[in-house]
């Protein structure tokens, strides 16, 4: 099974219950690069062997960031509910990335097992590395893995515009929306048209304010026009960018997931250091405007486009 997740396909949905593998199991799928089609095994992932966990998505077609590498594929890969990296074997980086599982190192589990409680303090450093961990597994980060874990899905492959609806996260009137804007988008790609950033402002030097936020308080996002105020030309305030998929949440009151203050940049690897920034709980990428990425990535908030409730 070495290396080849082809005899593990579980074709698993949305809610379905599944437990991850034993260690041993997993290991036995890895091939010398500590990988499976090129997806590695980090150790801050065996603390959830032998858990109970929901599907919360199969993930078959995703964006790396920072990389441009267009719309990449993958093969039997899924998230786990409350499932991430929390960055203790990668310099502690709190990017807080969803974990992407082969379906060859998850079983299918009863609907009557207890769910597990995925571990959420931040703080712990009580994991160790067993010593059957082979070392090259401690450099791996999924996220610089992607690429070579994924294959280029370019947008005449028919068959990505069919899976959203078949895995039940997008309606047919949403897909053939999608769809327009992705050929849209592709054409506009091809003839490099520079669009402006409509969510920008006309600021050289954009502000920054620093207030106390632990895990677990509650902020209230600010108004559309408020955070507008605080982005520069390229809509952005400091260096980090308020999306468009960050729209829909203005208004909105989410709890402090954590706070972000280093993370490790796709596409290069490099460790950037960030201030004054935080997660929010429920405030995830849905992947629409990414041609359906299905990573689900937490989008981060600079503190100044929210106020403490």
């Amino acid at each position: 099974m070495k290396n080849k997740s082809e005899h593990s396909i579980l074709k698993l949905r949305p809610g379905d219950i599944v437990e991850v593998r034993s260690f041993e199991e997993i290991a036995s799928t890895l091939g010398d690069d500590c990988t499976l089609e090129g997806l590695p095994f980090q150790p801050e992932r065996r603390k959830y062997c032998g858990g109970i966990f929901r599907v919360l998505r199969p993930v078959k077609k995703l964006i790396i960031e920072n990389a441009n590498t267009g719309l990449r594929g993958i093969r039997s890969a899924v998230l786990l509910n409350g499932v991430n990296c929390d960055g203790q074997f990668h310099h502690d980086c709190t990017r807080y990335c969803f974990f992407l599982w082969k379906e060859a190192w998850l079983k299918r589990a009863s609907q009557q097992q207890h769910l597990t409680n995925p571990p959420v303090d931040f703080n712990n450093t009580a994991l160790h590395l067993p010593h059957q961990v082979p070392q090259p597994l401690v450099g791996h980060c999924q996220s610089m893995a992607l690429f070579k874990a994924t294959y280029p899905l370019p947008i005449w492959n028919l068959n990505q515009y069919f899976w959203d609806i078949s895995d039940n996260t997008l309606t047919l009137p949403k897909r053939i929306i999608l769809l327009s804007v992705s050929l849209a988008r592709h054409v506009k790609n091809l003839l490099e048209v520079r669009l402006p950033n409509r969510i920008s402002s006309h600021l050289d030097k954009t502000p920054s304010v620093d207030f106390s936020l632990q895990p677990g308080d509650w902020v209230e996002i600010k108004s559309m026009d408020e955070i507008t105020a605080t982005l520069d030309g390229s809509g952005k305030n400091r260096g980090l960018g308020f999306t468009k998929e960050m729209k829909k949440f203005c208004g909105q009151r989410l709890s402090v997931l954590r706070p972000v203050d280093q993370i490790i940049i796709e596409g290069t690897g490099e460790m950037r250091r960030l201030s004054h920034t935080v997660i929010l709980g429920g405030a995830n990428c849905d992947g629409q405007p990414h041609f359906g990425c299905a990573r689900n990535c937490y989008l981060m908030w600079r503190k100044i486009w929210l106020k403490k409730v």
